[in-house]
């Protein structure tokens, strides 16, 4: 009975006709357990949004309670890195692997101060696991860039939770996807330094270059809630484009 509702949900999404001519015989399960899978991970999805969203606490709080407020905000979203892990489905059958990246970091102009950015680069490793039709990862970023009027450095440390939906493209080698992610971000400039929630969203492709190993072009957009710096508030928006190389293990 289960592998029927497998294969229903798999023609009724993918119109496969009926006795896998488009797929190797025994796909039709495997694809219905992926649909099954990504409709687990919608169910968190609201969850996860809604701790990020009660972490991040209000912005006009007097200075002696903002590191209570920061304790809460950074727990907050350490609760929904640990839901968003511990929901994964089908695990056993999951690759795992590493990950690095290395790119361009392009910063918009901030919003509350006239500073603008010059271009800077960005680096980035994970670990994660694959199960095919999505992956998730632990990733822990660098990103350095110049504020120009003032000739001082911004750099930040991000530790973020990834999301990735592979979209399988029939006959083509390059393979699609789509990636979310949600984390903390630890920003310095100047003399002072603060640590808020962060978030990213980004497409991109890769393509298999050996085996268990694949090369890929992406592109993410990232931003934070506004840090405090110096007694200067800003606002962190990046466009970033990378390139990077997945090995499974």
């Amino acid at each position: 009975m289960a592998e029927s509702l497998f294969r229903y949900i798999t023609v009724q999404r993918l119109l496969i006709p009926e006795g896998g001519a488009l797929f190797p015989a025994g796909w039709s399960v495997w694809l219905g357990q992926a649909d099954l899978c990504l409709a687990w991970w919608l169910g968190r999805i609201p969850v996860i949004c809604y701790l990020v969203y009660k972490s991040h606490g209000s912005c006009l709080l007097e200075t002696q309670e903002k590191e209570l407020v920061m304790k809460k905000r950074v727990g907050g979203v350490v609760t929904g890195l640990i839901a968003l892990f511990i929901s994964v489905p089908s695990v056993t059958v999951a690759m795992p692997y590493v990950r690095g990246a290395v790119g361009l970091a392009s910063m918009s102009d901030s919003k509350y101060t006239a500073s603008s950015y010059s271009a800077g680069y960005n680096l980035a490793g994970a670990v994660g696991l694959d199960g095919g039709h999505y992956r998730v990862e632990a990733e822990i970023g660098y990103q350095n860039n110049e504020i120009r009027n003032i000739l001082k450095k911004l750099s930040m440390t991000t530790y973020m939770a990834n999301y990735y939906l592979d979209i399988a493209v029939p006959v083509v080698p390059v393979a699609p996807f789509l990636t979310a992610g949600v984390g903390v971000a630890n920003i310095y400039g100047g003399s002072g330094s603060d640590r808020v929630v962060a978030w990213q969203v980004g497409a991109g492709a890769g393509v298999h270059v050996f085996p268990f190993t694949t090369l890929d072009l992406q592109y993410r957009h990232a931003g934070t809630a506004d840090p405090v710096l110096d007694g200067r508030k800003y606002t962190i928006g990046s466009n970033n484009v990378t390139v990077g190389l997945r090995v499974g293990l």
